[in-house]
């Protein structure tokens, strides 16, 4: 599936760079003509301070772009994810463009309404969260520790209600006659009677995203912005296209689960049914 992870990475970089334009252009109005703009990389001095309170006290970024382009993320990110399970439940057989797109107008108006069961689901995280926080707060005075615990709990909660909304989804495109409740309580089923094996594949991934994380800062060490540009950009772009493959395997590697592990359901859709033997008759 190199050809979709491609077009996700292409989609997503378009959407950033929608992103990046209005402060990229704020800073080229405010140091674009600097004898200190290669040094931008560096610690913010005083005389960076200095020059832009006397050029330009204002913050001219549409702040209203930011939501807009999230909006657009989300809609375009479900009427891809259409498409990729698609062709994840066909299993063999060629790649067909035709067929990636096709399965992303099938399955986008029930993936995108399946969207609105996710907000309750915020709700239920926050209800857990906040008691949690207050007693852990309590006990140990909001220290560090505290702080590491909550963050890690809160985590653990919404990646949990992320894992029963993907497998959710996975069977909805597997079994797409059903009503959505259905997948619904078939996502959070599977997620409670498969949890050790559901939470073992999550922390494979979730070290997997944070180790593609890391890698660009630590690719980027010691560098600065005049003397390695082209290389920094190389790296961090070489580390969004990884973690671009990373969410398509993840995918992968949930539907593969969730096929194995839930009785009676088909390994494929168009899985040919053995040959019956034949009987020979005495002669």
């Amino acid at each position: 599936m190199w050809p979709v992870v491609l077009l996700l990475y292409l989609v997503d970089t378009a959407l950033a760079l929608v992103l990046v334009q209005p402060p990229a252009a704020h800073l080229e109005r405010l140091f674009g003509w600097s004898a200190m703009a290669p040094g931008l990389s560096g610690p913010i001095t005083m005389n960076m301070l200095a020059e832009v309170a006397s050029y330009d006290s204002t913050f001219s970024i549409p702040l209203g772009i930011y939501p807009l382009v999230a909006a657009i993320a989300l809609v375009t990110g479900t009427f891809l994810r259409g498409g990729v399970l698609g062709t994840m439940a066909r299993e063999g057989g060629p790649f067909r463009w035709s067929d990636f797109f096709a399965d992303c107008g099938r399955f986008f108006p029930r993936l995108a309404l399946m969207l609105l069961f996710f907000i309750p689901g915020l709700v239920m995280v926050a209800a857990i969260f906040a008691p949690a926080g207050l007693l852990t707060g309590l006990l140990l005075g909001y220290d560090p520790t505290g702080a590491a615990i909550l963050l890690g709990l809160l985590s653990l909660l919404l990646a949990l209600l992320r894992a029963s909304m993907d497998y959710a989804r996975i069977s909805l495109v597997l079994d797409p006659g059903r009503s959505i409740f259905r997948h619904l309580w078939r996502g959070l089923a599977f997620l409670v009677r498969r949890f050790p094996g559901v939470l073992l594949l999550a922390l494979a991934f979730w070290l997997a995203t944070l180790l593609i994380i890391l890698a660009y800062p630590a690719l980027a060490a010691g560098t600065t912005l005049a003397s390695a540009l082209v290389p920094a950009i190389v790296a961090q772009q070489l580390a969004t296209f990884i973690h671009t493959w990373e969410r398509v395997a993840s995918l992968a590697g949930e539907m593969d689960l969730y096929r194995t592990w839930t009785p009676g359901h088909p390994r494929a859709d168009h899985a040919v049914p053995p040959a019956t033997p034949a009987i020979s008759s005495p002669q």
